[in-house]
């Protein structure tokens, strides 16, 4: 199926709505909110360059928006700009925390390097003190005590497993968490069990229940 109908396909089972275009990212809430809280808005005059959004239209082809649980998310379909190369096409899924935390938190999949300054005790890294988790995840914040804290649950500990499990490019920050799924089999079904993770890993969060009487998904 041609990308562009495999999104709005998508969007449709999703509930979501289709934004074509790089506009459904650069003006979505999810970037407003990272670009706020990373305070870097000259990013956001960097987006409405007419040779940058050449370039990025070349890769994003639109987004499927909507809410999945009361949080805001929308999924991406990105390829490779040159279409001789081989690279498998992604999908992109967003949820944004209903309020960002201001923590200066980063949780990413662990690195080689990683590893190499952890050994010798550099690189400020925070540790969960689970085994599995801290073999997997490199987790640093600017505020290490409350970040600490707010890992410490074992619910969120669950969370962060399944979210960053046979992950390599999953990202957790203050302004909500991203995971990135091939999209040459079953997106939709990829998509679908990629926002149940994050929508776990949010409510473990923020102290929520599981699910939403009324229905999981809502334009």
């Amino acid at each position: 199926m041609e990308p562009k109908n495999m999104m709005k396909t998508l969007a449709d089972a999703l509930g979501f709505t289709f934004r074509e275009g790089i506009d459904a990212f650069v003006e979505s809430e999810f970037l407003q909110k990272m670009l706020d809280q990373q305070n870097i808005p000259a990013v956001a005059g960097i987006l409405q360059n007419e040779l940058v959004r050449a370039m990025l239209a070349k890769v994003f082809i639109g987004a499927a928006v909507g809410s999945y649980r009361d949080y805001e998310s929308f999924v991406m379909f990105t390829a490779h700009p040159n279409p001789k190369k081989t690279q498998v096409p992604t999908i992109q899924i967003f949820l944004a925390f209903p309020k960002p935390f201001s923590h200066g938190l980063e949780i990413r999949p662990l690195a080689f390097g990683d590893r190499f300054l952890s050994f010798f005790g550099l690189g400020n890294r925070i540790y969960t003190g689970d085994r599995n988790l801290d073999g997997i995840l490199m987790i640093t914040a600017r505020d290490q005590p409350e970040v600490c804290r707010l890992v410490s649950p074992q619910s969120v500990q669950k969370s962060l497993l399944q979210v960053f499990e046979n992950q390599t490019a999953a990202k957790v920050a203050d302004f909500g968490v991203g995971r990135s799924e091939p999209a040459d089999t079953d997106p939709l079904e990829r998509a679908r069990s990629s926002l149940k993770l994050q929508a776990d890993l949010a409510d473990a969060l923020f102290g929520r229940s599981d699910g939403n009487s009324s229905g999981e998904f809502s334009h």
